[in-house]
């Protein structure tokens, strides 16, 4: 009698073992990482919008560089307790954050400093909210390095008495009282600045002369002495050309005329794209007079 279809037989069933094996140890390799404790993680569109996120709220330290998921392009701290650490813990935890992400938002964090090295570990860094971190000064080389960037929000306190929020984010929020000459150069991407409701009473001479694609710049709410306007020497070569082709379309120094241009990158999701023209903005905020 022949053994033909026994020994077939076996064959093929080891055969479907090594594979089930195989499966499933590639299936292992492949498991994705488990997101980071207090953080939740999910996937976006990508390209001009976020595409892989995490986002955190309530860490008591900074994730280790190794928990972060690969490809990590927005990453949202709101973690107050982050404020309490020390200098070096400060430095070690921004220093981890991957050099992949666009969107790096640390509202709310209570930092109190950035570290003299500053961020420039992160060159694909567009969108940067610093926004209540206590924060009075900063470093001269904090933003050294992010030619990408294209929003950067160091706003001050922006909540009203009357708001429920109003006391805690008033302790919070920015104070900044200074602003090193060289702070803002070679951010040749910058398209949208925040610097208003903070402790400004002076500006370096030619401050923002390098930003030929700002288009936004907020400075209302600063004490400056004398009173700012827009002859300044720190608006040197952002408002010489003719307004209808220039970048600079909204200087905020008496009221604040609106987010418009956000808001439409925010609606055709274009956030973190590097798309840049002149001229007017998407829809035409009310203008501070002075402009």
């Amino acid at each position: 009698k022949s053994t033909f279809p026994f020994v077939f037989r076996s064959c093929m069933a080891l055969l479907r073992l090594a594979l089930l094996l195989l499966h499933v140890g590639g299936g292992d390799a492949a498991a994705p990482k488990p997101c980071l404790a207090k953080c939740r993680c999910s996937q976006g569109r990508g390209k001009g919008d976020c595409g892989v996120i995490v986002q955190c709220k309530g860490l008591t330290a900074f994730p280790a560089a190794a928990d972060y998921p690969a490809e990590l392009d927005c990453l949202y701290m709101q973690s107050p307790k982050l404020g309490s650490l020390d200098a070096e813990a400060k430095e070690r935890g921004l220093i981890a954050v991957p050099d992949t992400v666009r969107r790096l938002d640390l509202s709310e964090c209570n930092l109190g400093e950035l570290p003299e090295s500053g961020l420039g570990h992160l060159p694909n860094l567009r969108v940067l909210n610093l926004e209540f971190n206590r924060l009075q000064r900063l470093p001269a080389k904090a933003f050294q390095g992010l030619s990408k960037l294209k929003v950067l929000w160091l706003t001050g306190n922006h909540y009203n008495p009357e708001e429920q929020m109003y006391n805690w984010m008033k302790k919070a929020g920015n104070r900044l009282e200074e602003l090193h000459k060289d702070l803002f150069k070679g951010l040749d991407g910058l398209q949208v600045l925040l610097l208003h409701h903070n402790a400004l009473r002076e500006l370096p001479a030619g401050l923002f002369s390098g930003l030929r694609k700002l288009r936004v710049l907020k400075l209302l709410d600063n004490p400056f002495k004398p009173k700012l306007s827009t002859s300044h020497d720190a608006f040197a070569g952002l408002l010489e050309e003719d307004k209808n082709s220039r970048a600079l379309q909204q200087l905020d120094l008496k009221q604040d005329s609106g987010d418009s241009l956000e808001d439409h990158w925010e609606e055709t999701r274009t956030y973190l794209s590097d798309n840049f023209k002149l001229g007017h903005l998407p829809k035409t905020p009310r203008r501070d007079e002075d402009l």
